[in-house]
């Protein structure tokens, strides 16, 4: 239960980062508990992945543990990425005013057409925020390798064998991100 607090705080957190970036015409409330659903959806697949992958190379974890772990996971996960996004966009609105237009555009059509044809130095912009993001993101993607080995403790095997489980749940996870992202922007 006490993983399911933490995930639940963590997603909190998350969207209360995110509240000052809510596209105007959507209400907070109803954009935070469908985007909510769709990550707790994501934590319990990805929870199925991964107890999948481990099974594929000889682990024994039940999927009870393996969610437990993922919610953790997931909610530290969650706060890095919501940070991320935060000093990216932050980036955008203060140095790049024209590039914060376009974003914010962007997010509300989800228009390809107007990114292609904006000008160079709004792109820049752009691409700053995109460069501030990978900085940003990079410790939550050290720990997230870090805390895989969490899930290598759970199934006791070795770490080549981690390591194959690893690559196996990337891959496989890789569909239902797709799938995700694309319910998240249609939203």
């Amino acid at each position: 239960m006490k993983a399911f607090t933490f995930l639940g705080i963590s997603m909190a957190i998350f969207f209360a980062l995110q509240a000052p970036l809510v596209v105007s015409g959507k209400e907070f409330l109803s954009d935070t508990g469908g985007h909510g659903l769709l990550y707790l959806l994501f934590v319990i697949a990805f929870s199925a992945i991964v107890r999948l992958s481990w099974r594929i190379v000889g682990g024994k974890a039940d999927y009870q543990r393996i969610l437990v772990t993922s919610s953790y996971y997931a909610g530290i996960v969650a706060i890095g990425l919501a940070l991320a996004v935060l000093c990216s966009i932050g980036i955008l609105r203060v140095f790049y005013p024209e590039s914060y237009a376009l974003f914010v555009r962007f997010v509300a059509t989800s228009n390809l057409r107007e990114v292609s044809g904006a000008e160079p130095r709004v792109l820049r912009g752009i691409l700053v925020a995109c460069a501030v993001f990978a900085v940003v993101t990079l410790p939550t993607l050290v720990w997230g390798l870090i805390g895989w080995g969490a899930y290598r403790e759970l199934n006791q095997l070795t770490r080549s064998h981690s390591c194959a489980a690893l690559l196996l749940t990337i891959v496989l996870s890789l569909p239902i991100a797709v799938v995700e992202m694309t319910i998240a922007l249609a939203s």
